[in-house]
């Protein structure tokens, strides 16, 4: 990553972390300053670069000299493209995390002042490559404030409809080194300047890393689908509903041209496969008890494999797929149902 001269997104490693973004709306309260989030999806407003610091003559397009690679442990500004502000934060409550400091775009190249400068701090690199550098992808690395001393985070909060429901940007006070709200990386990286690499092989990572990494984030996605309480949503559901038929669920769009579909499920299996989950629990446990009291005695192992497969399994099953959805947060719909409606 070259200084200047290097586009680049920058994304978060906690679990649910996404591109760190800024626009030109500014924060309703606190500085007033323009807003920086961090969003999900590809975005222009997602690309910023590496500047020189303030007091020192900035870099532009019209150097030709040798190009200049960011280095770990040094001090940089990062401004975004396309508003050509300074990433920046002072002693000013953030927005929902009001312990933390507010990060904002400030300035421009020579308006601001020396909370503009962040130390790029180097924790972790991927590969052979020359370690006292950033790379895309393979380098990890945390954002000091020079001033301050708090490290640009993610706080994993939402922001309100003022916001767009981006995520929250902060400044911690105080962050652990394996604090992964801390932790970035270099998502994508474009530079005009630099050769083109020929037959470059990315490093090998953990296999079992990638895959605890993978599962997390889908649990982290997924659990983040939470129902906005300010709109009403005509087809999420509760799970109580399903096995007593009490919703279904749209599956088309509202256009008035479009062919309209209902998810809803029979009475003629809905219901039976509710009432016989009923019975078979007040059966197990009525036979748990009677076994407890000695009046049942499962020594036959043709009676034991009996109960556990024909009840207990199915019942397990049942519950395994059903439960999840009694307890997460996420909003859920009539049609989570139906890995379970076909186990009964």
């Amino acid at each position: 990553v070259a200084l200047g001269s290097s586009i680049i997104s920058i994304k978060n490693q906690a679990l649910g972390g996404a591109l760190l973004h800024s626009h030109v709306q500014p924060f309703p309260e606190g500085s007033e300053q323009q807003q920086v989030t961090v969003y999900g999806y590809s975005d222009a407003n997602n690309e910023w670069f590496f500047q020189r610091i303030r007091g020192v003559e900035p870099w532009t397009d019209a150097e030709n000299k040798t190009i200049e690679f960011v280095k770990g442990g040094e001090m940089y500004r990062l401004m975004h493209r396309l508003t050509g502000k300074n990433l920046h934060t002072h002693e000013v409550p953030a927005p929902i995390s009001k312990s933390e400091y507010e990060v904002s775009a400030y300035g421009d190249v020579d308006l601001g002042d020396y909370k503009d400068n962040w130390i790029i701090e180097i924790v972790e690199q991927v590969g052979e490559e020359d370690p006292t550098l950033l790379h895309p992808l393979s380098t990890s690395f945390r954002i000091k404030n020079s001033i301050l001393g708090c490290y640009l985070a993610q706080s994993g909060k939402h922001l309100p409809e003022w916001g767009f429901r981006q995520g929250e940007v902060v400044c911690l006070k105080h962050a652990s080194k394996r604090d992964k709200r801390t932790w970035w990386n270099i998502e994508t990286h474009e530079n005009e300047r630099l050769p083109q690499g020929e037959d470059f092989v990315y490093p090998k990572t953990s296999f079992f890393r990638n895959f605890m990494q993978l599962n997390s984030a889908m649990m982290a996605t997924n659990n983040a689908l939470v129902p906005n309480p300010e709109k009403f949503d005509g087809i999420a559901s509760s799970a109580w509903q399903w096995p007593t038929l009490n919703v279904g669920v749209r599956l088309c769009e509202w256009s008035e041209k479009s062919i309209k579909y209902f998810l809803l499920g029979s009475p003629a299996s809905v219901w039976p496969s509710s009432i016989a989950v009923c019975a078979l629990i007040i059966h197990v446990i009525f036979l748990t008890l009677k076994w407890q009291r000695q009046c049942v005695i499962l020594s036959d192992p043709v009676e034991r494999d009996v109960f556990v497969m024909a009840a207990f399994y199915p019942l397990l099953a049942w519950l395994l797929h059903y439960m999840p959805f009694v307890v997460m947060s996420r909003v859920v719909y009539a049609h989570h149902y139906l890995p379970t409606l076909i186990l009964p």
